[in-house]
C-alpha cells in the first residue's frame, strides 16, 4: 500500500552526501510549501552533458521545484552525472528515469516503484501524500512498465495524489502525431482507463 511506504532505504544527495529522509509521518522541511509554490519540469536530456548543464541552470534560481528526467547524463560507472542542484532519486545505475527535488520538499525515494526506467518520490503537500514518477519508455518494447498501473492502482486505492511526467515514445494522433502506433495504443488505453 503507498501509505505504507518509508524512506528508510539510503539514498545519495546530489552533494554525495548520504541522506535518509522522514517518512509518509514526516512533515516537509517547509510546512508552507504547496503546489502553486513549486516549479515542475519535465524533460528528456537525451544523455547530454550540455543538456544537464542547461537544466542546472534553469533549476538554480528556483526555490522549490521538481524536475522529471528522463534519458539524464551517465558518466563512469552508468551513475547520472551532471545534476547537482537538490537531490537526484534514481536507480543507482544505468538509470533512464529520475526525479530532482528542492531539498525543502522533504521527498523521498519510493523503491517499490523505481527501477531503471520509472523512479518515484513521495512527499506532502499540506495533509496529502503526492507521489512523483518520472517514466521512461523505451521505443523498442511494446509495452507500459507494469511499475506505472501499479503506483497509480496503489494511489488510488490509499486516496493518495499523484504525477506521472513520460518520454512515452508513442505516436497518437490524439496528441498531435501524424499516425498512431503500438506504443500509442497502450499509452492510450493507460490514460482512458485510469481516467488521467
Amino acid at each position: 500500500m503507498a501509505s505504507q511506504h518509508t524512506p528508510d532505504d539510503q539514498y545519495v544527495d546530489s552533494d554525495d552526501t548520504p541522506r535518509r529522509q522522514g517518512g509518509p509521518q514526516a512533515t516537509n522541511r517547509n510546512p508552507k510549501n504547496n503546489l502553486g509554490d513549486c516549479n515542475f519540469l519535465q524533460i528528456n536530456l537525451h544523455h547530454s552533458k550540455l543538456a544537464s548543464a542547461e537544466l542546472m541552470a534553469r533549476l538554480q534560481n528556483e526555490t522549490t521545484f521538481v524536475a522529471m528526467v528522463q534519458e539524464p547524463w551517465l558518466g563512469p560507472k552508468h551513475k547520472i552525472h551532471g545534476l547537482k542542484i537538490g537531490t537526484t532519486h534514481a536507480v543507482p545505475e544505468e538509470a533512464r528515469s529520475a526525479v530532482v527535488t528542492s531539498k525543502d520538499l522533504g521527498a523521498w525515494p519510493v523503491l517499490q516503484y523505481t527501477n531503471r526506467d520509472v523512479a518515484t518520490v513521495c512527499t506532502r503537500f499540506g495533509d496529502r501524500l503526492l507521489y512523483l514518477a518520472s517514466v521512461y519508455m523505451d521505443g523498442n518494447i511494446d509495452s507500459v512498465d507494469p511499475l506505472v498501473q501499479e503506483l497509480i492502482d496503489s494511489c488510488k486505492a490509499n486516496g493518495a495524489d499523484y504525477l506521472i511526467c513520460s518520454d512515452t515514445n508513442a505516436h497518437s494522433i490524439c496528441w498531435g502525431s501524424e499516425h498512431d502506433d503500438a506504443r500509442g495504443h497502450m499509452v492510450e488505453d493507460l490514460i482512458a482507463i485510469n481516467r488521467l
